[in-house]
């Protein structure tokens, strides 16, 4: 019912449709992580039909993931504020391109992956094993405190005291384990504990520890401002709809400033981008800029009103956070509603940065920053000295083609609660169905952790660690992060079906072969 009242009725089928978080077509997107998620269910029911192998497979995809995701982290410390400097004010996103308008998926994905780092290592028996999974532990606690996110830190705290825990219980009962496992699970504990201490006491996370009351503040009236847009729309019963509250904040919203837009326009068969104004808007696209080139950028541009201009910043740059940059500022001279070519030179002077190892990607920025102005933009260029030009699709007319956009302002775009996210697009209804689903499924994973699953204890910490950064996040109207959330929930359920089910071993029946194998 959500996903109809976000999508209907359509938005015009054109270059904006799939191109804007405004569009309808937006809730598509809002639902693609509980469809593929729901498209699993076959295969994840076939896989545990052998339990134990389903088990085993699943740690060791998660810890794949896992590694995967760390090595992206360290690659992107060392290459922009370093290793060891917890001083910068710069926080990591990963590989998560959705954290361009802010978020907290980098955190919701590393904290609710990390339980899965102790089962693999418990399937596996072997000392390299416990070796590995000491120093995944270890970096992936690294990856948690360099969010410098306190909703994500105080969340792995939280699933490592439960999962480190409820491991040491269950090897206290292995009497072939119980002096290796217990001792790699205070060796895992303290080796997070030992990386995560410095960044935990470093400047930059004081600095943001101490305006959390503000902050919480802050919080509490973007909740109720949200509250009075659902409200506003008469949509207790079903909420506004899948993906609609970047647009319902747009246009319903108290508070007085707005983001700015982009969209692409045609006339007479030509494309072109059009720049509104408002909070900053960041429409950019990497170029292979090198250090200490000349570059000539040039673009068509055509103003609503005298007085337009548009800043075309080239900046080594991360999703959110920019280091050396060229500023530039095209002031628009022509008559206002006509088209005028514009060249400006670009010098990247200390780009790299020099001596660097892991050069710095570089984009070409484009923002509207003079109030109440439309800017419309087309032909965009960046030659080096050669001729050739570095902008792809500058000319927009494959719309979103190549094109990316960040902003500063990340209030508009997220609920910022998982609770009231649920409520925004599905009303009292959804959140009525999703309370009960969750604590239903945690209440059994609990049981099954007491009976000395260690499955259950994992899928127990991790959607734990999950809901608890969500009280401050919205986290699942990112398409992955949503998909890992409703893939975990799903293998929970299906889990608890065959420990549950009438072809479960009896209790009995376990103990007797443990005592076998003993």
């Amino acid at each position: 019912i959500s996903l109809g009242l976000g999508l209907f009725p359509l938005s015009a089928l054109d270059l904006n449709a799939f191109a804007n978080y405004t569009s309808s077509f937006n809730a598509l997107r809002a639902a693609k992580g509980l469809f593929f998620a729901l498209a699993f269910m076959p295969l994840l029911a076939r896989a545990w039909d052998e339990p134990p192998r389903a088990a085993r497979r699943l740690a060791l995809g998660m810890a794949l993931g896992l590694a995967l995701e760390v090595l992206y982290v360290l690659w992107e410390r060392v290459t922009f504020p370093g290793l060891f400097n917890f001083v910068t004010d710069y926080r990591i996103t990963g590989s998560f391109p959705g954290m361009h308008i802010g978020g907290a998926y980098i955190e919701g994905y590393l904290v609710t992956v990390l339980p899965f780092v102790l089962l693999w290592a418990w399937y596996r028996r072997h000392v390299a094993a416990m070796v590995l999974a000491v120093l995944l532990y270890a970096l992936g606690a690294y990856s948690v405190m360099v969010t410098f996110a306190r909703g994500g830190q105080v969340a792995f705290i939280v699933t490592t005291l439960i999962a480190i825990f409820g491991f040491a219980r269950l090897a206290s009962r292995d009497r072939a384990r119980r002096f290796i496992g217990v001792g790699a699970l205070l060796l895992i504990g303290g080796a997070a504990a030992v990386v995560a201490w410095p960044i935990f006491s470093g400047k930059y996370s004081e600095s943001r520890l101490a305006t959390s009351t503000e902050d919480l503040t802050v919080r509490l009236h973007h909740w109720s401002d949200a509250l009075n847009i659902m409200r506003l729309r008469h949509a207790a019963v079903f909420g506004v709809g899948l993906g609609t509250y970047p647009a319902a904040y747009f246009w319903g919203s108290s508070e007085p400033s707005r983001p700015a837009t982009y969209s692409f326009l045609s006339e007479n068969g030509n494309v072109f981008l059009r720049l509104g104004s408002g909070d900053t808007l960041y429409f950019e696209q990497p170029v292979a800029v090198k250090p200490e080139h000349h570059y000539l950028l040039s673009m068509d541009l055509r103003g609503s009103t005298k007085g337009a201009n548009l800043t075309t910043p080239v900046c080594e740059k991360a999703l959110l956070y920019s280091f050396t940059c060229v500023w530039s500022t095209l002031k628009l001279k022509g008559p206002p509603g006509q088209w005028a070519h514009y060249e400006t030179p670009i010098f990247s002077a200390n780009f790299g940065p020099p001596g660097s190892r892991f050069p710095r990607p570089v984009e070409l920025s484009l923002f509207n920053d003079q109030k109440g102005t439309l800017v419309d933009v087309d032909n965009v260029a960046l030659r080096d000295a050669a001729g050739h030009n570095l902008v792809r699709n500058g000319d927009f007319s494959a719309g979103m083609h190549h094109w990316f956009f960040s902003t500063e302002n990340h209030w508009p775009w997220h609920v910022e609660n998982l609770f009231i996210h649920v409520l925004f697009e599905q009303g009292w209804l959804g959140l009525i169905c999703f309370l009960p689903l969750l604590a239903y499924t945690l209440t059994r994973l609990l049981k099954h952790a007491r009976a000395h699953d260690p499955l259950s204890l994992t899928l127990f910490a991790s959607l734990a660690a999950f809901l608890l950064v969500g009280m401050l996040n919205s986290l699942i109207e990112e398409t992955r992060v949503g998909f890992l959330f409703y893939f975990i929930l799903i293998a929970s359920l299906i889990a608890d079906a065959r420990l549950s089910g009438p072809h479960a071993p009896p209790a009995a029946t376990v103990r007797r072969k443990k005592r076998r194998r003993a």
